[in-house]
Formats: C-alpha cells, sequence, structure tokens
C-alpha cells in the first residue's frame, strides 16, 4: 500500500456527528439580502450579526456573497472559511479564522452536520453563505461541552474557496518499468521544491483490479508532508515527480513497483501490482 498512507488510514475525526431527525427539513431560498453586519470582504473574519426573533424551525440560507466559481456538487472536496455562534445569544464557539487554517470536508459524505451538508448544496466558489440551522439539523438534543447547549439551533457564515470533484482515473495502461507522469493541467502558483511543506489531493488505483483503493475523498483531507524530509511521510514517485511543478497543477502518474507500494499481507495492491494516481498541488510553501 501507499507507505505514506499507513498513519492517515485512521478513523478519521470528524467536525461533527449528524444528528436529529432523518426526515429532510424544508430550505428556505437563498435571501437577496446581505445580513446585517455581516461584511462581504472574504480576506476578513466576518462579524456575525445576533440573531432576532423566534428560532429557526428550518434551514435558511442567505448569501451574503455570490460566488461565480464552481457550484458545489456532492461528493466534492471543499475548502471553507467559518465562523459559527449560537443563535440564543450570538456567542461564537468556533471558528477557522481563529486558527489561521481552513477546514476541509466532502460534501453529503455525512462527516459535518446536516445543516451544513444541505446548505452549502450548490454554493459557488468566492461566495459566502450565512446558515442559520435548526438544532435538529445541528447537534440535536446533544450537548456539545458548555459551549453548544443541547437542542440549541446554530448560525454560520461559511466562505466557500474551493470544490474539486474527484477525478476519474481513466485507462489501464500496461505495468511500467519506470515512473511516467503526466501534466494534466498546469497550475499557476509557486513552483514546489524540496523542503516545502506539501499539500495534495489525490487518487491512487490499482492498475491490476482497476480499483480505486485509496483517495483524499475517502480520507477527507489531503495529504501533506515536507518535501525531501522524511521518506515514510511520502512514496518516492511523489518525491520524485513534484520538484518543479507548480501549485494548481493536475499531475497523472503510473508509478512502478518499488516507488509507492508495499504489497504487505492484507494490502490492497500486491507485490507486483502498478499504481495509477492522479494528484492536485493545493499547496506549497
Amino acid at each position: 500500500m501507499f507507505r505514506r498512507l499507513a498513519p492517515i488510514l485512521l478513523l478519521m475525526t470528524v467536525f461533527a456527528a449528524a444528528c436529529g431527525s432523518d426526515d429532510p427539513a424544508e430550505t428556505t431560498a437563498p435571501s437577496e439580502t446581505a445580513p446585517s453586519e455581516t461584511g462581504t470582504d472574504l480576506t476578513v473574519k466576518p462579524d456575525v450579526a445576533v440573531a432576532t426573533g423566534a428560532a429557526p424551525t428550518e434551514l435558511v440560507v442567505e448569501d451574503i456573497v455570490d460566488g461565480d466559481g464552481k457550484a458545489a456538487t456532492a461528493g466534492d472536496f471543499l475548502e471553507m472559511h467559518y465562523v459559527g455562534v449560537r443563535f440564543s445569544d450570538g456567542g461564537q464557539f468556533d471558528a477557522s479564522w481563529d486558527r489561521g487554517s481552513t477546514f476541509n470536508f466532502v460534501l453529503g459524505a455525512g462527516s459535518v452536520i446536516q445543516g451544513w451538508d444541505k446548505g452549502i448544496l450548490d454554493m459557488r466558489v468566492g461566495g459566502r453563505r450565512q446558515l442559520t440551522i435548526p438544532a435538529e439539523l445541528a447537534y440535536g438534543d446533544v450537548a456539545q461541552g458548555a459551549d453548544i447547549p443541547a437542542n440549541s439551533p446554530l448560525v454560520f457564515v461559511v466562505d466557500l474557496l474551493a470544490a474539486y470533484e474527484e477525478p476519474v482515473v481513466d485507462g489501464e495502461p500496461d505495468p511500467v518499468d519506470e515512473l511516467v507522469v503526466t501534466v494534466l493541467e498546469e497550475g499557476d502558483g509557486v513552483e514546489v521544491a524540496d523542503g516545502m511543506v506539501v499539500e495534495l489531493l489525490y487518487v491512487a488505483k490499482n492498475q491490476a483490479t482497476d480499483e480505486v483503493f485509496d483517495s483524499s475523498w475517502l480520507i477527507g483531507r489531503p495529504a501533506s508532508f515536507i518535501l525531501g524530509a522524511d521518506p515514510s511521510q511520502s512514496i518516492p514517485a511523489w518525491e520524485e515527480a513534484l520538484p518543479g511543478t507548480t501549485v494548481g497543477s493536475r499531475l497523472r502518474m503510473v508509478i512502478p513497483v518499488g516507488m509507492g507500494i508495499e504489497g504487505a499481507e492484507g494490502s490492497p495492491v500486491g507485490p507486483d501490482d502498478t499504481i495509477i494516481t492522479e494528484v492536485i498541488v493545493l499547496n506549497a510553501g
């Protein structure tokens, strides 16, 4: 199997468990008016206005900024910023902005609360949206520590920064004796070099079985490692192919035996199998 994947293929810690009723909730149409006090500059953490009126009984979606990029669909790998507050008093309980990093997840996979899976669907990249979420589509009757009491409706302002469909790895090439790299799309970001922290989205398929055995879409996060620093955190094929590429690039690799395969007992990849992988270079720095 992929050497780097051993520590990653652990149970994923999810942002939230989907709770509440299994019945679909009604969703209001997006509002044409931005909620008061909420900024429209996506480079600045938004202030979330204190809610007024009765607690919501259905999901309310309000577009603050209409994005002009790809519309998010179920199965997409999303990169978000968000601020979450309690509907009752406007008290913040979480914000990706405060951690200095974005939040990634696969839309529709059930790894976040239902209000997110439903409310972010069809949102466009470059947009900012407010989600007012009833308790049944948040955490239901299960308290989340002192910050989120049981049966709490919540308000989120979310920014959709990127949305990636899972690549379909086509073709059944013959096994190879050396690494074959094809640049499917050249990015316009910084050039990747040894010593950089690199983040990749990837899909890996066993050429012998024609089955995808691992991907960022399966585990819900990108691969992250320091290029050229620790071979156990990457695979030889990536170490060889990535230097000189640019952020935003999409690569296809046909990986021979010994450059990404261990073939341990129980592995989805045999000791003589060839791997086909596609990677998207998300970040490097």
